[in-house]
């Protein structure tokens, strides 16, 4: 007996598609380990650990690629002058890079001592 392939309306398989292909933004797939040397490496630990920037502790939820392109569209001129100041070269990340800053970002590891020890913060 022959089987046939599923048929997939139109709607359908570009709903699937583009679920597949934003995933990619949303929910990123990077090593937070591999991102807190990162952030370490590329200095972003000096102003978003010990200011003038707002910590990674601070990011509540789930920081994604969107929001880190929209945080650096709208500060991004700021940081440079104070990286300028601090003598700080503008970081060059690749793709591999973000995806393991965002995981770092979003661990309980960026968040500090008390987040590692299973505090709310409430």
């Amino acid at each position: 007996m022959i089987q046939h392939p599923a048929q997939i309306p139109p709607e359908e398989m570009r709903q699937l598609l583009g679920s597949v292909w934003a995933r990619q933004f949303l929910k990123p797939g990077g090593d937070a380990a591999k991102g807190r040397k990162v952030a370490e490496t590329k200095k972003c630990i000096t102003c978003h650990d010990h200011g003038p920037g707002p910590s990674f502790a601070s990011l509540k939820g789930s920081f994604t690629v969107l929001n880190l392109t929209s945080a650096l569209w709208s500060h991004g001129p700021n940081m440079l002058a104070q990286m300028q100041q601090k003598k700080i070269s503008w970081p060059r990340l690749s793709a591999v890079d973000v995806d393991n800053l965002l995981a770092y970002i979003n661990s309980p590891a960026a968040a500090g001592p008390s987040a590692k020890a299973g505090s709310t913060g409430d």
